[in-house]
């Protein structure tokens, strides 16, 4: 098996070879990922091959996966990222050497190898497997940390101080850096736990802007915590519709944006009671208005998607109104279509539901979103944001086609990975 294994890795490195040399799913995936990687298609994979059969040689770490926040990771592509970053490793990997069977243990010793003897957080090391816009900040956190820097010396849109560094060492693994960087913040200013758990389900408008503002909110809470009821994200849902949140919104039959009612609002002097009076007045008012505020998007050329079987009729179909929106986030819990309104409005993107009718019950499967512009379909989510199926995928494949549609590279990468 490591000999198939080592000659799977001279041919995903080799940027040059066609998939069809290999046959296994996850390792086409692998070396799809290698092809469209902008680093690789710079630099080349000069090197890659060799670090990777060194790993596979002395290691277990290759192909393992593990669990991060319910979803699973591959070590491959964080030893990738490992090696994009070989320019500020302190030695040669030809000298590492694992010290555990444990996979875990495994990985944390060969950063530690590569990158210095520091000591970072548990939770940075699942940075390396992340690949979303920014990442590369909490790599560069890693990197500055194994060779001696302090954590509040790293650049921060969440400013970092010597009480929050103590809370963060503590926080478990399994954490994301910014909610650990959240819940820090909170307990380094004498908040509890459940003022933490709340705070996190909630969603403050752009946090890092507006900064000093919920730092003040989250002083607030402390100070009054008859506040801190599963209420909470309601109260932030106000204070951002109050301070921050402009509306697109349908008047005489014209489109207008509503700039925030008092933006410049402040808590201070504000009886606790008071403004959990003013939030339930708000929801109750902001409910009947959304209501009756419909606002409608253009029609996309794309056409609809409509397939018959005897098992159930397949629907791929526009949502053209911030009502659509809102029901198909009724649908998903965890999504959040309606903040697509504006977007939706002026053309710019436009949000597609698949669905399926069976014993004339009608059950929302995906959601997709695509780039209008560009023809380009960029996300495609099911409930708990998982990705498509594979018969799934048949029914979107086919409409894509049709209608001249294509797929981000990067979400056919995961979505194939999803498969494996």
């Amino acid at each position: 098996m490591s000999a198939n294994k080592s000659k799977l890795i001279s041919i995903v490195c080799n940027i040059d070879a066609s998939k069809l040399e290999i046959s296994d799913k996850k390792w086409q995936t692998f070396q799809k990922y290698i092809k469209v990687n902008k680093f690789f298609s710079t630099h080349g994979t000069k090197g890659l091959d060799a670090f990777l059969q060194h790993v596979l040689k002395n290691g277990k770490l290759l192909d393992e996966t593990l669990t991060i926040q319910g979803e699973t990771a591959y070590y491959f592509y964080a030893l990738l990222k490992i090696f994009q970053r070989k320019g500020q490793w302190c030695q040669d990997y030809k000298n590492w050497q694992p010290v555990s069977r444990n996979t875990a243990k495994q990985f944390s010793h060969l950063l530690n190898h590569l990158f210095g003897p520091g000591q970072p957080p548990r939770l940075l090391e699942n940075v390396w497997f992340r690949s979303d816009r920014g990442s590369y900040r909490y790599r560069d956190w890693y990197v500055n940390l194994c060779q001696g820097q302090k954590l509040y010396e790293q650049k921060s849109r969440v400013p970092i101080d010597t009480k929050m560094v103590c809370h963060f060492y503590k926080i478990p693994s399994s954490r994301s850096v910014e909610d650990a960087l959240v819940e820090s913040l909170i307990l380094s200013l004498g908040g509890e736990r459940d003022l933490v758990k709340l705070f996190l389900e909630s969603t403050p408008y752009k946090l890092h802007e507006h900064y000093q503002f919920w730092r003040s909110f989250l002083l607030y809470c402390i100070k009054h915590p008859t506040i801190i009821t599963d209420k909470l994200s309601d109260i932030v849902d106000y204070l951002n519709f109050q301070k921050f949140e402009s509306r697109t919104v349908v008047r005489g039959g014209k489109t207008i944006v509503e700039l925030p009612p008092d933006p410049d609002f402040q808590l201070e002097m504000l009886d606790p009671r008071v403004l959990s009076k003013l939030t339930r007045e708000w929801r109750k008012i902001s409910a009947e208005i959304d209501h009756r505020r419909l606002i409608k998007f253009p029609t996309s050329d794309i056409r609809e998607y409509i397939r018959e079987s005897k098992a159930a009729t397949t629907t791929i179909r526009q949502l053209k109104s911030n009502w659509e929106l809102a029901a198909e986030d009724d649908s998903f819990l965890g999504a959040c279509n309606i903040k697509y309104t504006e977007e939706c409005l002026d053309g710019e993107l436009s949000v597609w539901s698949f669905s399926r009718l069976d014993n004339f019950v009608t059950s929302k499967v995906l959601t997709l979103y695509i780039d209008t512009e560009r023809r380009l379909l960029y996300d495609i989510r099911g409930k708990s944001q998982r990705f498509p199926r594979k018969d799934e995928m048949l029914h979107i494949r086919c409409w894509m086609e049709k209608e001249g549609l294509t797929l981000c590279e990067s979400t056919e990468l995961f979505i194939e990975l999803s498969w494996c």
